[in-house]
């Protein structure tokens, strides 16, 4: 089969659960003897070579900006699509919907991969999130076939979007093994001795809750906090604002040391209010990391009972959970080695691959119904 890839930045993964999600899944098809094209944004991969391990890699032009970057790239892959011949197209993100009913036209099978609730993230205002839930909406009931990662976010939109079709595959996590701490080192950090999070800085991550459940928090740890926001830097300026001298800002931070931060962290922290699926807190569960998370039900689904939680939003009850695994490492110990077995059996990229692989063939095979 040819399948071609397109909405997100590209390969290789140098941003976000995306592109991930690409890099991990289409290495695989290849190795399956499939056909695969990803089209990648010039300047925001690390590469421009046509080939990447056996991948056709295709660079279309785009309008830089927080709301033309993502469509406009995808309005141009679609117009490099109508001149070439694929079987299937895995389209990424809520946006991108409104594209959907062309490629349907041009005939090829689409597979739509929305990012649940995308509309509803602050940093959009009210015309972009319209527009985003539009996509959605009209990506869900015109695609063959919508892939949505969690199965809450899942019933959610087929009470929203009743004509659409849609199929749980969750997102996948890397077990990963790795005993360098080189990484730490350059950040002045001892392994153990730190709290971790990974993300984008926008208000629903909840980092400003974080910092200051931390900062009042009787602990000896440390707090990195690994990311940025290209798109509002004052938001990271604020967070800097309100931390202690404790607190860590290392940027985005991507292969080894990435790893090794996981691996090494005393536990991971996600305070969000928003979530999908997070790539992030699966690839801390895959590298080992004991994990505490807001409890709400994305979070919940994606840990069950393999890592802690605190109520949602609140400051006091975050405080008192890092507090609580601050002074119980035996505890975090037994959870660290239980969220490392559920993302292992529960969240398999090869599992991912194949899901995707059946749904892209017209199959429902190996698709468990929510």
């Amino acid at each position: 089969m040819h399948i071609a890839i397109a909405g997100t930045r590209g390969i290789p993964a140098s941003y976000s659960g995306f592109e991930t999600s690409v890099e991990e899944t289409t290495t695989r098809f290849v190795r399956d003897g499939h056909k695969v094209r990803v089209y990648c944004r010039r300047n925001r991969t690390g590469k421009t070579r046509s080939s990447t391990d056996g991948i056709q890699t295709v660079f279309t032009p785009y309008l830089p900006g927080k709301y033309t970057e993502t469509f406009t790239h995808t309005l141009f892959s679609v117009l490099h699509l109508a001149l070439r011949r694929v079987e299937t197209v895995q389209l990424y993100g809520a946006g991108n919907g409104w594209f959907v009913p062309i490629l349907r036209l041009l005939g090829f099978r689409v597979v739509f991969l929305t990012d649940g609730f995308d509309w509803k993230r602050q940093k959009w205002g009210a015309v972009a999130k319209s527009f985003l839930k539009g996509g959605s909406k009209v990506g869900s009931t015109f695609a063959n076939i919508s892939v949505v990662d969690s199965r809450h976010v899942l019933q959610s939109l087929e009470r929203m979007f009743p004509k659409g079709r849609f199929c749980y595959i969750p997102y996948g996590a890397r077990i990963t093994h790795t005993s360098g701490r080189g990484g730490l080192t350059s950040l002045n950090l001892r392994e153990r001795e730190y709290f971790l999070f990974v993300g984008r800085f926008v208000p629903e991550k909840n980092v400003d809750l974080l910092i200051q459940a931390f900062n009042s928090a009787n602990t000896r740890m440390k707090l990195v906090l690994v990311g940025g926001n290209a798109y509002d830097p004052s938001y990271e300026t604020n967070l800097r604002a309100l931390a202690c001298e404790r607190v860590v800002f290392p940027g985005f931070v991507f292969g080894n040391q990435y790893e090794e931060l996981l691996a090494g962290c005393y536990a991971y922290i996600q305070p969000s209010f928003l979530e999908g699926t997070s790539p992030s807190l699966l690839a801390a569960m895959g590298a080992g990391a004991c994990v505490l998370v807001s409890d709400i039900p994305e979070n919940r689904e994606t840990v069950s009972e393999a890592g802690f939680f605190f109520e949602s939003g609140d400051l006091s009850s975050l405080k008192r959970m890092l507090e609580h695994i601050s002074e119980n490492p035996v505890l975090v110990g037994a959870k660290r080695k239980e969220a490392l077995k559920r993302a292992a059996e529960e969240y398999s990229w090869e599992v991912v691959s194949q899901r995707l692989l059946d749904v892209s063939y017209g199959t429902s095979k190996g698709v468990p119904s929510p």
